[in-house]
């Protein structure tokens, strides 16, 4: 739900940039994990 607030309020760039953290934080969790 608090991701959808995010969606609606931010603007399309203010997304992208949440979205590309939240892949780079996927991406060191499984580096981590493996």
């Amino acid at each position: 739900m608090k991701w959808d607030c995010f969606k609606i309020k931010g603007t399309n760039t203010t997304n992208f940039i949440m979205k590309n953290v939240l892949e780079v934080l996927q991406n060191i969790f499984y580096a981590i994990t493996e």
